[in-house]
């Protein structure tokens, strides 16, 4: 431990490819400028090395795969955390996911408890039945008001929070996750395989770069798809993997999509409807070529991937789904979307759960897609809206929140 400085830990539950993993890495990165830094992860399950250059502790704990072994491994991740905070003796312990806010509360010792919260507690559907009850009733409930501060990434989520828990209302704050334009400008130059220019070049290419996962609702992405496969212009590309793969693939093929997968023996075939691309590491050099970026989650936080299409000037259409993308794409507008429409900076989708909606919001892709001044300008006001969320603006608020509780 760094003597002269203060001791920072950072905790999160594993380190897979996605937007929380993001945040954890820009926290130890921007950290480390000010304070002993020292980063946690319960196991290594789908981290990838290349990208984890920065001294992580493992506890090498496993989730549990029933309820037995899930309570046995998370009593095991308490007591990890408490020997690895007696031994370092943090003075700020952060924990971004919710099972690394439980764990991090529980394992207190004189350190003050930051809770990084990405997305919606009450809207999210993989926290259901029972247990989904019980954490959110009963843990939240009790666990979440025992932190000194609870970060939000937005303000839809700060809301949620003051109003099914109230006890925490002091306690809370927004801070959006934030950007390095440059960065993800310079990133989104560099070169990508040219079948897949040649295919942006010749067609109206409808992109998405996310985890292939629930929440995503790509099911709703390859149903547009499926619906609008007769206009042989329009093509569509996923980037990214996931456990839902293996799903979504099916899905195409009961609809009768001609399909490329990166992941199959399947030549590339620019005659083929939907692109698998796979999980890459820069993701924006493919934004940059394409011509309308595509978000159907069926919840979210703050959604970084919808604010990384606008700074790669790629006209968006997100859902306007719990939480995140309407506080991106408009300056304050209030309500809920019940038909597809344009707003200020982008446009915005009803929740994508019904036959109905997917049936109206393709018909609304279909009109878009013959606008190309509606496009044209939706390309020029992207990269002007993210310059609200830059990484700089975000490094001064958590710096403002890091001297409140030294």
């Amino acid at each position: 431990m760094d003597g002269n400085k203060k001791t920072v830990l950072l905790i999160i539950p594993n380190l897979n490819p996605g937007g929380a993993q993001n945040v954890f890495r820009q926290h130890l990165e921007f950290l480390s400028e000010s304070y002993s830094v020292h980063g946690c992860v319960f196991n290594w399950d789908g981290a990838l090395s290349e990208q984890w250059p920065f001294p992580v502790h493992s506890l090498q704990i496993p989730a549990g795969n029933n309820l037995l072994t899930k309570v046995y491994y998370f009593l095991k991740r308490v007591g990890g955390l408490r020997a690895l905070k007696k031994k370092i003796q943090p003075h700020i312990s952060i924990s971004h996911l919710e099972g690394a806010d439980y764990v991090n509360i529980l394992s207190r010792q004189t350190d003050k408890i930051v809770l990084w919260i990405h997305g919606t507690k009450q809207h999210d559907a993989n926290i259901h039945g029972a247990l989904g009850w019980f954490r959110k009733q009963v843990l939240m409930t009790w666990l979440y008001k025992k932190a000194n501060k609870i970060v939000c990434v937005s303000q839809a989520l700060q809301h949620e929070l003051k109003e099914y828990y109230p006890a925490t209302r002091e306690k809370l704050l927004t801070i959006y996750n934030g950007f390095d334009l440059d960065r993800i400008k310079r990133l989104s130059t560099e070169p990508v395989d040219s079948d897949f220019i040649k295919l942006c070049q010749d067609h109206f290419v409808i992109i998405t770069h996310c985890r292939l996962a629930l929440q995503k609702n790509l099911t709703a992405f390859i149903q547009l798809a499926a619906l609008l496969k007769q206009h042989s212009s329009i093509k569509w590309v996923i980037i990214g993997d996931g456990e839902e793969r293996a799903h979504l693939l099916k899905k195409c093929s009961e609809l009768k999509l001609r399909t490329y997968e990166r992941w199959g023996s399947h030549q590339w075939n620019p005659d083929d409807q939907l692109f698998f691309l796979g999980y890459h590491q820069n993701p924006y050099a493919f934004l940059r070529h394409a011509g309308l970026y595509l978000m159907t989650s069926g919840w979210e936080g703050f959604p970084l991937a919808l604010c990384e299409a606008l700074a790669c000037g790629l006209p968006a259409m997100a859902t306007d789904c719990p939480t995140g993308p309407r506080e991106i794409l408009t300056s304050g507008a209030t309500g809920r979307t019940l038909s597809p429409g344009v707003v200020e900076f982008g446009m915005l989708l009803p929740l994508l759960n019904h036959p109905s909606s997917i049936q109206e919001s393709s018909r609304f892709i279909e009109e878009v897609h013959k606008q190309p001044s509606l496009l044209n300008t939706y390309r020029d006001i992207g990269p002007i809206r993210v310059q609200a969320f830059t990484i700089s603006q975000t490094h001064r608020e958590i710096a403002h929140l890091m001297k409140s509780l030294i």
